[in-house]
């Protein structure tokens, strides 16, 4: 495996990671606020 290969399956894994890390963040706090505002909304 090349010094280059390695480099660019480095960087893949990174940006995957970053990508999964961003998605699971987003989803997490729209959950929550979608719950908070069902909450709000029934009391």
């Amino acid at each position: 495996m090349t010094l280059r290969l390695k480099a660019l399956l480095a960087a893949a894994t990174v940006s995957v990671g970053l990508w999964v890390a961003i998605i699971a963040a987003g989803t997490w706090l729209y959950e929550s606020s979608v719950d908070t505002t069902f909450t709000a909304s029934v009391r």
